[in-house]
């Protein structure tokens, strides 16, 4: 049985204010454009969560779990058309994966009784359940502004805090419960009806103490194993937990769990800090790129930010283009203190109507997130979203550009990953590859064109920032020798 699920945001937000996990990397847009993940990443609860109450629709009796094992293989990010499917089922247990594009993202394995009724005594009690007046909207409201019950959220988990990697192996302390019915209910009708709300307040719960409190800021969540147990609600009042084994090569945090009727592990990772930019004031010669009006796509972050500002302090007549991070664009240009950002989107590749700028150089860095293939799989509809951008895109926006009167000479980042392709990798290198030969094209069929395709080695960005410790290469020394090399051509 296979059933389809996207995920919104607006999703997202409604279970940040059933759980308490508002993590930016769930709930802001701009910031997750900044991580590698390739946009908002879903709450992995809240995929455990749709996927055990699908399965329950048809089910009769009520649910008891015995044990919950959860592999977030991959995360699963907003708009992604994510398909469920049952591995495995019988009488006592049942197997689920999450998968898009043939790549499995989430592995489910439940073991669970199941009884006639859902028993009082898996309720909360009376004082525990009233109904928590949570604000809607289409942006997140404060944790702190929302009216809490006895089983509200204390201080301590209203804050999402920044945990560093030393701090990280002595993380331990108590994490309330709480569970506002009336959401819970609207987001999963069938675990409300069938399965312990103490059980599922547990669970939610591991969302908040990953994406709030351990690792907190800087975390993404792994999966987790757990083993549950008779309970009662008056004694389901909060979980324990302490980290119990940190690998710091690659960010894996281990956190021993243990409540009422429940006992288990997480796994997180501590997730990469977004790349810092380096300052190049004072390093570049002042008449470098003097002769240039140069026209950066995406210069908002990544490598195109770097381009930027190199240009700018060789003497460049610079202006930059950012498709939804306007605030970014406006920082970069405040910093190198020249030029205007120009909203623009090369898949339409259609300039504001006051766009005036003359371009001699166009350095084309408009990119999706990179790193978001599945090993030994070759996924037609990644390949085509890459396409979109290396091929196409680029294609519209040179003729967009390109002028009788005026040369014009363009800058192509391709990839050293073509030279040998990695098995995570091949609609990435396939793109780089037809728009390597598109560039081939466009220059034998446009004699005012010349446009030098770069094969760049992998260079620190917030795009190739990886969870894994890695030796991306400092941008800066290896463009300005690059950018030098193109502006001699």
């Amino acid at each position: 049985m296979r059933l389809g699920m996207i995920f919104t945001l607006e999703d997202q937000l409604l279970f940040a204010k059933l759980s308490g996990d508002y993590n930016p990397l769930h709930i802001e847009p701009l910031f997750a454009r900044r991580l590698p993940y390739g946009g908002v990443v879903v709450h992995g609860i809240a995929a455990l969560l749709w996927a055990l109450d699908e399965w329950l629709s048809p089910q009769t009796g009520f649910l008891e779990l015995v044990s919950l094992k959860v592999n977030f293989r991959k995360p699963i990010v907003i708009n992604q058309n994510i398909h469920w499917r049952v591995t495995r089922s019988d009488d006592t247990s049942v197997s689920i994966v999450l998968e898009a594009d043939g790549a499995n993202h989430v592995e489910i394995k439940a073991a669970f009784l199941i009884k006639i009724d859902k028993h009082i005594s898996n309720k909360l009690p009376s004082s525990q359940k009233d109904e928590i007046a949570l604000p809607r909207g289409d942006a997140p409201e404060p944790l702190w502004g929302f009216a809490m019950t006895a089983w509200g959220l204390s201080s301590d988990d209203r804050e999402c805090r920044v945990v560093t990697k030393e701090e990280i192996v002595n993380c331990s302390g108590n994490i309330e419960l709480y569970l506002d019915y009336a959401l819970y209910e609207e987001l999963f009708p069938n675990l409300y009806q069938k399965a312990s709300d103490i059980q599922a307040a547990q669970i939610i719960a591991t969302s908040r103490l990953v994406g709030m409190r351990c690792p907190g800021y800087h975390s993404l969540y792994s999966g987790c194993e757990l083993s549950f147990s008779e309970t009662t609600a008056a004694a389901a009042e909060t979980l324990s937990y302490r980290v119990t084994g940190y690998d710091k090569n690659f960010s894996r945090c281990k956190i021993f769990l243990e409540g009422s009727g429940v006992s288990g592990t997480l796994i997180a990772f501590y997730r990469p800090e977004s790349y810092q930019q380096p300052d190049v004031a004072g390093v570049v010669s002042p008449d470098e790129f003097k002769d240039q009006r140069a026209l950066i796509i995406g210069g908002s972050r990544g490598l195109g930010e770097v381009t930027a500002k190199i240009l700018a302090a060789g003497g460049a007549d610079v202006q930059i283009t950012y498709h939804r991070g306007i605030e970014d664009a406006e920082r970069v240009i405040e910093k190198i203190a020249t030029g205007r950002a120009v909203q623009f989107d090369v898949l339409h590749a259609a300039f504001p109507a006051d766009f005036a700028f003359a371009p001699t150089h166009l350095y084309y860095f408009a990119t999706p997130a990179i790193f978001v293939g599945t090993k030994n799989v070759f996924s037609a509809g990644l390949f085509q979203r890459f396409c979109d951008y290396y091929v196409t895109g680029f294609i519209n926006t040179v003729k967009t550009l390109l002028s009788a009167d005026i040369p014009l000479k363009v800058f192509y980042p391709s990839s050293v990953a073509l030279d040998e392709i990695q098995p995570n990798m091949g609609e990435y290198t396939a793109a780089k590859a037809a728009g390597e030969s598109v560039c081939r094209f466009l220059e034998k069929t446009n004699k005012n064109l010349k446009i030098h395709a770069a094969r760049l080695p992998r260079l620190a960005t917030d795009q190739t920032v990886d969870i894994r410790t890695n030796l991306n290469q400092d941008p800066f020394p290896f463009m300005l020798e690059e950018l030098k090399r193109f502006n001699r051509l």
